[in-house]
């Protein structure tokens, strides 16, 4: 076990997981059974449930939610359901984060001082293409990820 590995609180970590879905689903009961009014301040709760259900997820996309890796990436699964998304998606896109961040590859929301004033207000930039790597770009630039970091995958 290295350093990391023992760093990690894993009880706290899954007492976090089990308070968070056991609220989360007693949130969603409860909201099917108010009036709307109610609901939607329900509603608000839950929204603020779900940054710490993306933060969990975060934490488990580096492995840093369990020592297990196992329990890692099932608990991490069992996160992605109530977000939802799926974990493989959320992994694999938040690795392609870290190796292309503060490129022009993932900065398309920015424009610079050369570029078109009609371009740069239009949604998203219109000027850059929408960064979505195709299957075949993603497990490329995750092989990239794992061995800057020294892991064979």
């Amino acid at each position: 076990m290295n350093t990391a590995e023992k760093n990690i609180p894993a009880a706290l970590n899954l007492l976090v997981v089990a308070s968070l879905i056991v609220t989360v689903l007693f949130l969603l009961w409860l909201a099917s059974r108010l009036p709307l009014p109610a609901s939607l301040v329900i509603g608000l709760l839950f929204a603020m449930l779900l940054l710490t259900n993306y933060q969990l997820i975060h934490e488990a996309t580096h492995g840093l939610l369990h020592p297990s890796p196992g329990v890692n990436e099932n608990v991490g699964m069992l996160l992605s359901w109530l977000f939802p998304v799926s974990f493989t998606l959320m992994k694999v896109t938040h690795i392609v984060h870290h190796c292309c961040n503060r490129s022009d590859h993932e900065m398309f929301d920015c424009y610079y001082p050369g570029d078109s004033r009609i371009l740069c207000c239009q949604p998203w930039r219109a000027k850059r293409r929408l960064v979505v790597p195709s299957s075949r770009e993603a497990a490329l630039l995750t092989r990239r990820a794992h061995s800057a970091r020294g892991e064979a995958k």
